[in-house]
């Protein structure tokens, strides 16, 4: 016997059981999600959002929107926010030291005219050099300062809010019709709530009307509607799932609501890169060592549309950023891992996003060249091989047609024969191709990380229109 060949066969062995423990992870998460939407989903009959609007004990909420250089769409995204229906809002535009014409334009727009800040700083930042307030809308206020980065830029505004609740909100973020009423009722309705993400869709070739989502279409383009599928599977199982065990660990940073006292006492925004996982991770990692009573919840309601990179250079660009920080987070809390200190925190969800997560992208490139080498050399015969090629990429398919289906039938966001032919199309392509590259994408995440690349490219947007009066 070749001496390879025991060492490919324990590899075979490893790499499947490595699989076998992905999809029954997933299928767990897969129930407890089925459990949380239908609770979910009972929930929404009985809410009246009209009583609530009118409500005097809806709580304030600002609405934080870092701006570096955003002269094209700042505006629409401005009205768009001013525009929303929930009554107690107030729009804080942080202005980066952006180099075009940002300032201007919403200086020339919205009547700004200068103020003395309202709220003391409690958290670092660079230099504020003004602030603003608009003479016609006086729940804006608009934070002039030197570059510093998105983060630094949160935290400026942060210290400008006056709300007891924040949201940070992407420029290329639309927030859809009651979205603020239904991401602050589980404040309203659980004790100690310190946070809540939500299901962020895909905004683009949706119908954008009077600064709000129209109509909300599923792409006709191949990129963003693979996209549709990752972000639904990724919300409606992922996020959802963990919601049900108490263990999330991520609030998109496109969108997601928080106490703005408890984040300030945890020292605001941190990383640049991976923020929106490392700012809940922090939270949750504190609150335990401080033994203190807290929420950290989810709900799956599509309260928000973003636009997904319609390039493949852009969206590999968001990948790789995106899994450099999650590797990042991931080691720099490497002493939660397997911590029954941190409860299901550190003995379930931190592990599951250090093997699954962050090292998925190093077992499925090996595992590849394992099982077509084992193949060929006729180590592996074709019964081993169909169960490897099932769990890798049978399960996966299953597993997103599920949760589109979940999608349909509760929400009936994209409920139609044309629109689940097209799901399905895209839940196969995604398995074939579509994940082999973005394997390779995170793969190469771990050199940049390894690098201490702390910087991204931002990618140029084309979904909102350009608004300048």
């Amino acid at each position: 016997m070749p001496w390879y060949n025991p060492f490919l066969l324990w590899s075979n062995i490893i790499i499947f059981l490595y699989f076998l423990l992905v999809q029954i992870t997933y299928l767990v998460l897969l129930i407890f999600a089925i459990f949380e939407l239908y609770k979910r989903v009972k929930e929404i009959k009985l809410e009246n959002y009209e009583k609530f609007l009118h409500s005097d004990s809806a709580p304030a909420i600002s609405l934080i929107v870092p701006a570096f250089n955003e002269e094209h769409c700042i505006v629409f995204n401005v009205k768009h926010l001013l525009n929303l229906s929930y009554r107690y809002k107030e729009i804080v535009v942080v202005n980066d030291g952006s180099t075009d014409k940002t300032l201007e334009i919403l200086i020339n727009v919205f009547k700004l005219v200068k103020v003395a800040p309202t709220v003391l700083p409690k958290l670092k930042t660079k230099k504020v050099r003004q602030y603003y307030r608009s003479r016609e809308y006086p729940n804006l206020i608009v934070v002039d300062k030197e570059n510093g980065g998105k983060v630094d830029a949160n935290n400026a505004g942060i210290n400008a809010a006056t709300s007891h609740y924040f949201a940070t909100i992407d420029a290329d973020t639309v927030i859809t019709d009651q979205g603020l009423e239904k991401l602050i009722r589980p404040f309203m309705m659980t004790p100690n709530t310190i946070a809540c993400g939500t299901t962020i869709g895909i905004a683009n070739e949706c119908e954008i009307e009077g600064n709000r989502i129209k109509k909300i279409s599923f792409p006709k383009s191949f990129l963003p509607g693979i996209q549709v599928v990752e972000y639904l599977r990724a919300f409606l199982f992922g996020r959802l799932g963990w919601n049900h065990l108490g263990g999330c660990l991520i609030i998109s940073g496109a969108f997601g609501l928080f106490d703005k006292e408890v984040v300030i006492a945890n020292g605001g925004y941190k990383l640049e890169i991976g923020d929106d996982v490392e700012i809940i991770v922090r939270l949750h990692k504190k609150m335990r060592k401080a033994k203190k009573p807290y929420v950290i919840t989810f709900i799956p309601d599509l309260v928000a549309m973003t636009e997904a990179p319609a390039t493949i250079p852009a969206l590999f660009r968001q990948r790789e950023r995106w899994h450099r920080g999650l590797i990042d987070v991931m080691w720099r809390n490497i002493d939660m891992f397997f911590n029954p200190r941190y409860g299901k925190v550190g003995m379930i969800s931190v592990p599951y996003f250090v093997i699954i997560e962050s090292l998925s992208p190093i077992v499925e490139i090996f595992g590849y060249f394992i099982v077509a080498i084992s193949w060929s050399l006729g180590i592996i015969n074709w019964y081993f091989a169909l169960w490897y090629f099932l769990l890798a990429f049978g399960f996966p398919l299953v597993l997103s047609s599920i949760c589109m289906l979940m999608a349909d039938l509760s929400f009936g966001w994209y409920f139609s024969l044309k629109n689940i032919f097209k799901i399905f199309i895209c839940s196969v392509l995604e398995q074939v191709g579509y994940r082999q590259m973005l394997v390779f994408c995170r793969l190469k995440a771990f050199f940049a990380w390894f690098k201490k690349e702390k910087t991204w490219k931002k990618t140029t947007r084309q979904v909102f229109p350009d608004e300048q009066a």
